[in-house]
């Protein structure tokens, strides 16, 4: 991932947001949580050549998710994009993970 993305990803999420869990891969990829109140996103970024990746989930933090989702649609030209439903909440439980559904699949 580009080294300025994490910078670029506190410059959107509400001031009050913590970023936790954060992890700068090495030749290239990201992941993090992001929490405020009952809020919570958790992100992985992986662009590859056979197959890039970018995982979101998000509650609350609309406004992040949608730009996030823009900007990788941007950056990936994916040809497929899922969009399951809740898993977990990171802020509550690592523990706790619900099996989610997929709820959109819009093929490219």
């Amino acid at each position: 991932a580009p080294r300025d993305f994490p910078a670029a990803l506190r410059e959107i999420l509400p001031r009050g947001a913590e970023i936790f869990q954060e992890h700068d891969f090495d030749p290239v990829g990201y992941s993090c949580n992001a929490c405020e109140g009952e809020a919570y996103l958790t992100l992985h970024f992986s662009p590859e050549a056979e197959g890039s990746c970018l995982s979101l989930e998000s509650r609350g933090f609309d406004a992040v998710q949608n730009a996030l989702l823009e900007a990788g649609e941007t950056l990936l030209s994916p040809g497929t994009i899922y969009r399951s439903g809740p898993h977990f909440n990171p802020c509550d439980d690592f523990a706790t993970a619900l099996e989610g559904e997929i709820l959109t699949k819009a093929a490219r």
